[in-house]
């Protein structure tokens, strides 16, 4: 088939019973369409592992958030929003300040982020070569380093869950009705592979901590694979976590597994709800 010149446009009828539709797009445009348009190329390149730690942020009660009148009037306004308060709340809750000038950082920061449509996918780096060369000049152990940093980083998505809740939803409902009611987060380590040059990743911990963001009525749950709350410094999330087995879906299959839960989150649950828990 002959494409279209790059120099005009032309009609494309319909050969059918109906009106003709006269639809006419610049021939470029039609020539262009493909993969490359959106950024789906070099799929091939940048495909080795790398040891990450994946969140799943979603907010609860989006879906019916956006299923009032006109939302094209409040829910770009809010997305905005939102994702301006996520960015900057991590990034404020990473840094620690101390006496004078000095500005520390409890944990590098994600390295990608993703928009889902109801909520965020942000990713960190477990192997950067800033840590690798950290512990090699202080004679420090790295999976120490590395459960320290996994730690801190749990720590600030726990505090941001709970600011939304606490700080931010009391506002929304000044300005929406029925803003969404909870930011859920779930957390999961474990290996994903670039795509199209680090535009996108793809791995099993991103799928698992989408689905144990999920659990039950919770709202925070980890994947306790490769996260040993007793090596974790943060001596406040051993008062806060408590260690269960549930059954979590990965693609078509149920499987057991261990995660760490909100403590009072879990004990407010129903004893229904809480059948879906046993102890490790």
């Amino acid at each position: 088939m002959r494409a279209f010149a790059p120099s005009y446009s032309r009609s494309i009828p319909r050969k059918s019973k109906e009106p003709l539709v006269d639809l006419s797009i610049p021939a470029k445009d039609f020539d262009s369409f493909g993969r490359r348009a959106f950024g789906l190329h070099h799929f091939r390149s940048d495909g080795e592992p790398r040891t990450i730690l994946a969140a799943m942020f979603d907010l609860e009660g989006f879906t019916a958030f956006t299923d009032r009148r006109d939302p094209h009037l409040f829910v770009p306004q809010f997305v905005d929003w939102f994702l301006g308060w996520l960015f900057e709340t991590v990034k404020s809750l990473t840094l620690e300040r101390r006496a004078g000038d000095s500005v520390f950082l409890w944990s590098t920061l994600p390295f990608f982020a993703k928009y889902t449509g109801d909520g965020a996918l942000l990713l960190w780096d477990l192997d950067h070569p800033g840590l690798q060369q950290f512990c090699r000049r202080h004679h420090r152990d790295r999976d120490a380093e590395i459960h320290g940093d996994v730690g801190n980083i749990v720590s600030i998505l726990y505090d941001t869950c709970r600011m939304y809740a606490r700080d931010q939803l009391p506002e929304l409902k000044k300005h929406h009705p029925n803003p969404p009611r909870r930011l859920r987060c779930g957390v999961a380590q474990g290996q994903v592979s670039a795509l199209a040059g680090g535009r996108d990743f793809v791995g099993a911990c991103i799928n698992l901590a989408s689905r144990v963001q999920k659990l039950g009525k919770l709202g925070f749950s980890i994947l306790a694979t490769g996260f040993d709350l007793s090596r974790v410094p943060a001596e406040r999330l051993r008062d806060v976590l408590v260690k269960k087995r549930t059954q979590v879906r990965l693609s078509d299959q149920q499987t057991w597994e261990l995660v760490y839960v909100i403590k009072s989150d879990f004990e407010a649950l129903d004893p229904k709800d809480k059948a879906d828990f046993v102890d490790p």
